[in-house]
């Protein structure tokens, strides 16, 4: 103060001052003392105000006002202070509440804190109370408190001792890995951790891990099948405490849970985890993974097969990421998981299948290969129209014919036929052996023209000997035209019959003799005209 206040004018609760904050807040006074007064002093230039709160950064003032008691300040002459004075004081930046500065030992159970600066050591229980943990495992707290070397500082007119580290005790080993929070709190003691200036203490992250202090491992990592291997925990710390061991989980099909170095069946993949507790107090945990490939090679459809030569089927594979056959012989593609087989022979396959872990498996095809019956019905034949030929299988060992086209065919079911086409004519013979393979043998039996006879000269004399001019040797032919002329171009003689001919007569007298053109139109069964000219000479 700038002048000396009496004693007895001062309100113990600290309502003689109102104190507003840098956001025109009004900080709360709890309490406010002389440590002169205290003495047995009258007067006092020197007054300590607790406030409610720590004070943030930024600019404060603090006025004079009426308090509880009914007055404000009184100078040695009553004079009340005036309510305008005010005493302006600003809170810089590094004015920062008390805080865990460092965290110094590894162990789990006992930490030592480093504050930013010192706390007063009549604020520390000793029984931990005045620190609240909370992290993953709930059960983690502290029950001891333990103060550091302890240093004077001058307070007013007295003195408190101060520590800058606190070693903590806790109740066990920390089981959850985690961050962990050290806030504090009101202690048995009835208040928390204060600094010089009665400041709380800021909360501080404290992180507790489990990793890098075991290290698992397999002897290998990667099986194809299932098998046993050998797993191993190495601490990083090889002292660990006397009697404890190892714990390995899953601890089906382990041998000993509980070594260091087991042996354990894998059927499937599995994570395996071992934990333990180091010298540090600390759970050391880690995991190794032994993968083993399960594959479902697929083949379909998956049966051996039987086919006749040239025939092909179809085959689909799945459940790897890699396929090759064996041999490739009638394979579409060695490598495909869809291909197409014809082989010529019978032929086992074998199909690698092979997965992303390069883990493979063999299945087995086997493709049986029938040859096919033997078909031979000759060389092509020819007949004459409504002649028939004889269609023979000359080779044996079929159950079932047939042959195609059915026209003019005596039968279809059977080896051996007889063929009378009306016009020229491919057969086909189809066989069937007991193996249900077919082969096919062709032929064509065409249909020869007559030779069309006509005689170059007749006497009609009537003898009964060559005396009419016709075509002779007609069978299926029609005559369509047959007309004869004399040397002057004149028509002698014309018919349309088959049967009809020349008897050497014109206009029911005898011709005279000499040399007569003819042209002559026949039509064959097959829809074909063929036209014939020449000459013929009447004899008598």
């Amino acid at each position: 103060m700038s002048e000396l206040i009496l004693c007895d004018s001062l309100a113990p609760d600290g309502s003689d001052f109102s104190l507003v904050g840098p956001t025109g807040a009004t900080i709360p006074i709890v309490s406010a003392f002389s440590p002169t007064c205290q003495a047995g002093a009258k007067f006092t230039s020197e007054l300590v105000l607790k406030l409610g709160v720590i004070l943030s950064p930024g600019n404060y003032t603090l006025r004079p006002k009426k308090g509880s008691d009914g007055n404000s300040l009184y100078d040695l002459c009553n004079n009340q202070q005036a309510s305008t004075d005010a005493f302006r004081f600003t809170v810089s930046e590094n004015n920062d509440p008390l805080a865990i500065k460092n965290i110094y030992k590894r162990s789990c159970i006992t930490k030592t804190f480093l504050y930013n600066r010192g706390v007063q050591l009549s604020t520390i229980a000793l029984d931990g109370s005045d620190f609240k943990v909370t992290g993953p495992d709930k059960d983690y707290k502290i029950i001891k408190a333990v103060p550091g070397a302890a240093y004077k500082v001058p307070v007013q007119c007295d003195t408190i001792l101060l520590t800058d580290t606190i070693t903590v005790f806790f109740n066990k080993s920390p089981f959850l890995p985690g961050d962990y929070i050290i806030d504090d709190t009101i202690g048995t003691d009835g208040n928390p951790l204060y600094d010089t200036c009665d400041a709380g203490m800021k909360e501080r992250i404290m992180p507790i891990t489990d990793k890098g202090r075991v290290d698992a491992t397999a002897t290998t990592e990667l099986l194809c099948e299932a098998s046993y291997v050998y797993l191993n925990a190495e601490p990083f710390n090889k002292a660990l405490p006397t009697g404890y061991d190892f714990r390995w989980n899953p601890s089906q099909f382990i041998g000993d849970t509980s070594a260091s170095n087991t042996l354990a069946y894998v059927t499937k993949t599995t994570d395996y985890r071992v934990q333990i507790i180091d010298t540090f107090s600390c759970y050391g945990r880690d995991t190794v993974r032994v993968i083993v490939s399960e594959r479902h090679p697929m083949i379909s459809p998956f049966t051996d097969t039987t086919i006749c030569v040239g025939e092909q089927f179809d085959i689909q594979l799945s459940g790897a990421v890699t396929y090759l056959w064996s041999p490739f012989t009638g394979v579409s593609c060695g490598d495909c998981d869809s291909v197409t087989l014809t082989p010529t022979q019978t032929t086992d396959y074998t199909i690698r299948f092979t997965d992303k872990y390069k883990c493979f498996d063999d299945l087995h095809l086997n493709v049986t290969v029938n040859p096919l019956p033997i078909v031979n019905v000759g060389s092509d034949t020819a007949i004459y129209f409504g002649d028939r030929a004889e269609l023979h299988n000359y080779h044996r060992g079929g159950v079932l014919f047939s042959w195609m086209p059915p026209d003019g065919l005596s039968a279809l079911n059977i080896p051996d036929v007889f063929a009378a086409p009306q016009k020229a004519t491919i057969y086909t013979l189809t066989v069937a052996d007991i193996n249900g393979c077919r082969n096919s043998d062709s032929l064509m039996v065409s249909i020869m023209d007559k030779y069309t006879q006509l005689p170059n000269a007749f006497t009609p004399n009537g003898d009964g000997k060559n005396d009419v001019f016709r075509v002779a040797n007609l069978t299926t032919e029609r005559v369509q035209e047959f007309r004869i002329f004399n040397r002057w171009g004149q028509e002698v003689f014309s018919s349309a019959g088959a049967k009809d001919g020349w008897d050497g007569t014109y206009k029911n007298k005898p011709a005279e003799m000499g040399v007569y053109n003819y042209v002559l139109r026949i039509a064959r069964p097959d829809g074909r005209v063929e036209t014939y000219r020449g000459e013929v000479t009447l004899i008598r």
